[in-house]
């Protein structure tokens, strides 16, 4: 019984694990992209964000049409963040 309640610790905990990481659906460049733009995001880091943003980025939906003014918008959403505030889900 104990075996048993250890063995399901563990796979609960790796599936937590493996989905916080590889989100469900995603693989290949497209997970690595995601996991870049997580880490950029989580380090406030704009010029990380600006290497994987496409110099062609165009958005007719959005105020930030471009990349540049899509980088200036995180530029500003991070200098308004706190010190001790980062964008991490737990």
């Amino acid at each position: 019984m104990l075996f048993d309640i250890v063995q399901a610790g563990i796979c609960l905990f790796s599936e937590l694990h493996e989905t916080r990481w590889n989100p469900y659906g995603l693989q290949g460049d497209i997970l690595l992209f995601f996991r870049d733009f997580k880490k950029s995001i989580d380090s406030k880091d704009v010029q990380r964000i600006q290497n994987l943003i496409s110099d062609k980025y165009y958005s007719k939906s959005y105020v930030r049409q471009n990349k540049k003014q899509l980088l200036s918008w995180f530029q500003e959403v991070f200098q308004k963040m706190p010190s001790v505030v980062y964008a991490r889900s737990y």
